[in-house]
């Protein structure tokens, strides 16, 4: 899914522009391989937490990005199939903001602690979204980042989730092709995204997943092959009540708002299961702690956001994390901006809740899924304050240190009245024709750029 929020971050500032064939045309056919760079994986962290003199143990609490040594850069050079199975582990972890394979792997454990089905078609998804990156030569710094597969795992998860689930796979084996289609698709999208939004300076983030998903499923009623599980998603008309409410307070259970904070980090993953989220920050840990920490935080503030709002719990509301996991990325990402601050990653969160709320409230009468919509709306409404921000402060920085001097104006205000004098004269001299005007132009120009200065 962040970015980043590096995004993821990225998930990734900007995407390059696309590069070379990822298969070198010159090798021999049995030698062929993929040209994989160490030095590609690096997720920007020197540029963004002070360069190269910066404590290791500041890296590691960020994420710098992990890389192979150059013995196993020479092994994976000569064997595709290693770094395909790097760019996709990286893609699971992708989805945290995460460029490290090991993220990834333990991400992969906690889907398939809490749903082995779910994790087998998070995996089919990550390996069509990676493959078809490869296929069409794709940029390989954003391959082999894993930032063409982290949207494919998102909608083997989904698909998974929105058709019928394990119980039903001997009745429905042909789930694996719409995967495969629906991966494919997101990887496309995220092509076709990536280069309008960085002229906005804005991320992809998890859009492409999104995007995909609600296509599939807008058209999966009338596919008689792919049907939807009705217990997961059914239209609806929401109802306001017609009288005042008599204002007593919603009832909660503790407890299960203090396990709904890691359900809420699971739910990235579509899994209800606490412990799967505890799995995933553990993962986390590996690349980044900082972000990890962001994570768990993101989750507590769009929970007590849902608490203030009075959000239902239940199955459906607050107690499954429904309404922290966009929180969770939000947050991530919020924490990754060049000019982070604990408010924007606390605004951050809150705006995400509240849009989970809104964005739910608009989809119920389609009945489709908001996903990670909600995430990435206000990733994107943050980014953009984030640059305004920047911008002022720079702007206010340089009027501190911009002198000011009254004879200089005097002397500005002189060239401006001479330039002025001069072209009259010429119009005067010459009696106005065409050569006299282009000269009295070419003077009043001159003239409003000395006032410009």
């Amino acid at each position: 899914m962040v970015e980043v929020l590096t995004n993821p971050i990225v998930h990734q500032e900007l995407l390059p522009n696309a590069t070379a064939d990822l298969v070198s045309p010159v090798a021999p056919e049995n030698e062929r391989h993929f040209e994989y760079d160490a030095e590609s994986t690096d997720t920007g962290f020197k540029e963004e937490h002070g360069g190269a003199g910066k404590a290791k143990w500041q890296e590691f609490l960020w994420g710098a990005g992990w890389t192979f040594s150059s013995t196993a850069t020479w092994t994976i050079r000569k064997y595709t199939a290693f770094v395909l199975a790097d760019a996709v582990f990286r893609g699971f972890g992708q989805v945290m903001f995460m460029n490290n394979p090991f993220s990834g792997l333990v991400i992969l454990a906690a889907v398939l602690w809490s749903s082995p089905y779910q994790a087998g078609m998070m995996t089919i998804g990550g390996v069509s979204g990676t493959l078809l990156a490869m296929l069409f030569a794709l940029d390989k710094t954003s391959l082999t980042d894993g930032l063409y597969g982290y949207n494919g795992a998102l909608v083997g998860v989904g698909l998974a989730t929105f058709h019928y689930d394990e119980q039903h796979w001997v009745d429905m084996p042909q789930i694996v092709c719409a995967v495969v289609v629906v991966s494919s698709l997101s990887t496309l999208l995220q092509a076709a995204f990536s280069k309008p939004l960085a002229g906005m300076r804005l991320q992809t983030y998890t859009f492409p997943f999104n995007l995909a998903l609600w296509i599939w499923l807008g058209g999966a009623p009338f596919y008689g092959y792919f049907p939807i599980n009705g217990h997961r998603l059914q239209p609806a008309l929401l109802v306001n009540p017609t009288q005042v409410p008599d204002g007593s307070a919603v009832v909660y259970d503790w407890g299960q708002i203090g396990a709904s904070i890691f359900r809420g980090v699971s739910q990235v993953f579509l899994q209800n299961n606490s412990i799967s989220g505890v799995l995933i920050v553990l993962g986390m840990c590996i690349c980044a702690p900082v972000s990890a920490f962001f994570a768990v935080f993101g989750s507590v503030i769009s929970t007590a956001t849902a608490l203030g709002l009075g959000v239902a719990a239940g199955d459906t509301g607050i107690y499954a994390g429904l309404y922290a996991y966009n929180g969770v990325l939000a947050a991530i990402a919020m924490g990754k901006l060049p000019s982070q601050t604990l408010l924007f990653v606390v605004i951050g969160a809150v705006l995400s809740t509240i849009l989970t709320a809104a964005t739910t409230a608009v989809f119920a009468p389609t009945g489709l899924p908001v996903g990670t919509f909600p995430f990435v709306l206000a990733s994107w409404l943050m980014h953009m304050t984030s640059h305004a921000v920047v911008e002022a402060r720079q702007t206010q920085s340089a009027d501190a240190f911009r002198p000011f001097s009254p004879r200089a104006q005097i002397r500005a205000v002189e060239r401006v009245r001479m330039q002025v004098t001069h072209a009259i004269e010429f119009c005067i001299v010459t009696r106005g024709n065409g050569m006299a005007l282009r000269e009295c132009m070419t003077c009043l120009v001159c003239a409003f750029r000395v006032a410009a200065d």
